[in-house]
């Protein structure tokens, strides 16, 4: 029985969050509908301008069609989940945001629509790129939309239906900026936290080694008194024993008087 390995996905959130940031500044040229050839340069152009900020702000360089193929998962991955109501990710709920409004700008009828690929369609196209991309392919890029083409929901109470179909409006925070640095930033900010470590790592040691002098140096008095006090104490048991001696020798003379 043949046993296929899960394969992960080998962008970062932080990359991801970068990549849809870039995506909402560019969306109305890449997401325009028209196909004639003053189009396509433009959306052309707009992918090397989106290839181009993406390496310089994140530091990692990605080909255009693994971008191009990125972008359209994410999209199909965000309107399986928000039409199936299988609790969308923020991430999810950006997306549609940006594609909802890209729609306003087209004056498109109020409805979600998917991209018409049938289920064979929509495999052979993400595992065609994928392997030309030498990118790892998720279950999430395999996700096909299911049914139909465009998404009707049921009369929801208190809400006055229009023409059978409901707009879907997503009120997502946008997601906030985030700062990138590039190798050289990187590997200075790295050079100095080590130098930092380091200092830190001498001043400890130049503590402990006060601390054992100075332990060091109680050890020394400690023993230093301890002698005085042999001494001392030797030189009180000799005046003792002395003391004993002259009583003896005078009880001896008094006893040699007597008899």
């Amino acid at each position: 029985m043949d046993l296929k390995r899960k394969r992960g996905d080998n962008w970062t959130r932080q990359e991801k969050e970068l990549f849809i940031n870039i995506m909402r500044h560019s969306s109305s040229i890449i997401e325009n509908k028209n196909t004639d050839t003053d189009a396509n340069k433009q959306k052309l152009a707009e992918w090397q301008k989106i290839e181009r900020k993406f390496r310089q702000l994140s530091g990692t360089s990605r080909q255009i069609s693994q971008l191009k193929g990125v972008w359209r998962r994410m999209k199909m991955t965000a309107k399986k989940n928000v039409s199936q109501n299988l609790n969308p990710s923020e991430e999810d709920r950006t997306i549609m945001e940006i594609c909802s409004n890209m729609e306003k700008n087209a004056n498109d009828p109020i409805s979600v629509k998917y991209e018409q690929q049938s289920e064979q369609e929509s495999v052979d196209s993400v595992c065609d790129e994928s392997l030309s991309d030498k990118e790892d392919v998720t279950e999430e890029a395999l996700t096909i939309p299911t049914d139909s083409e465009v998404l009707t929901v049921d009369n929801p109470p208190n809400v006055v239906p229009r023409n059978d179909n409901i707009k879907i409006l997503l009120n997502a925070p946008k997601i906030q900026k985030q700062k990138f640095f590039g190798k050289k930033e990187r590997f200075r900010r790295i050079k100095t936290s080590h130098k930092t470590l380091s200092d830190s790592n001498l001043l400890i040691k130049e503590q402990s080694l006060k601390l054992l002098q100075a332990e060091y140096d109680l050890k020394l008095e400690y023993q230093r008194r301890e002698l005085q006090y042999q001494k001392e104490k030797h030189k009180i048991e000799l005046q003792i024993l002395m003391l004993e001696k002259e009583k003896k020798e005078l009880e001896i003379a008094a006893l040699k008087k007597i008899y």
